[in-house]
């Protein structure tokens, strides 16, 4: 029994670094700011549903490889590179909507949570409108359980997370961690597969992070 759970850690690891691999391969280059070459409104689409609309001149992010828009709000879905202008400008702080925070019953962190008797919502709901530092720690001590999808779910949220404090909160928060903490916390957050799309990690910490910047440069 103890050789299966050996065994079966290990390849639950190894699938996470797989998972994570991938994440690390993504031509990041091809992630910019752009605006619309066309002056119309254009319909941004999953499954031939529209998500949202991209209106004349109005900033998104768009991955040239997906073929995917981001707005502010990290809502995303499909338009054609071909109505795409790529332009120089610094990335937009995420304001996350609050559907971004509810987490189907069917998400695979639903699921990894759910199988060590953690309720992920309750959590979350804490973290996003209370502000709560003990719960984004317990949030935090959850990625040990997470791997494969359930891992790529958490870090997203992790990062939507974050973007729902402030530079004065998140600042306060760090700085009442313990040097192990910040040192692992820090460097999670500055990876390209938790900040995704965001891809000129640095500059996006510095412009709306300042603060937190000083404490996070120290342990990149």
């Amino acid at each position: 029994m103890k050789k299966y759970t050996i065994m079966r850690y290990f390849f639950n690891f190894l699938f996470s670094i797989i998972s994570i691999s991938l994440y690390c391969q993504i031509d990041t280059s091809m992630i910019s700011m752009a605006i619309l070459k066309v002056d119309r409104n254009v319909d941004a689409t999953i499954n031939d549903k529209v998500i949202f609309t991209i209106k004349p001149h109005q900033d998104f992010i768009y991955d040239f490889n997906s073929h995917n828009a981001f707005l502010k709000t990290k809502e995303s879905a499909y338009i054609p590179d071909s109505l795409v202008l790529r332009t120089s400008k610094p990335f937009f702080k995420f304001v996350c909507s609050n559907s971004i925070f509810i987490i189907d019953k069917d998400d695979e962190l639903m699921e990894a949570s759910e199988k060590h008797n953690i309720k992920i919502q309750p959590l979350i709901d804490s973290i996003v409108y209370s502000k709560s530092e003990l719960d984004l720690i317990k949030y935090w001590c959850l990625k040990e359980f997470m791997d494969g999808a359930a891992a790529e779910s958490y870090y997203d949220v992790l990062f939507n997370l974050i973007n729902s404090w402030n530079d004065e909160r998140l600042f306060h928060f760090i700085s009442n961690q313990n040097e192990f903490f910040k040192k692992d916390f820090c460097k999670t957050i500055t990876l390209v597969y938790v900040t995704w799309p965001i891809n000129r990690i640095d500059e996006y910490y510095k412009s709306y992070y300042p603060k937190t910047w000083m404490i996070i440069k120290s342990y990149k």
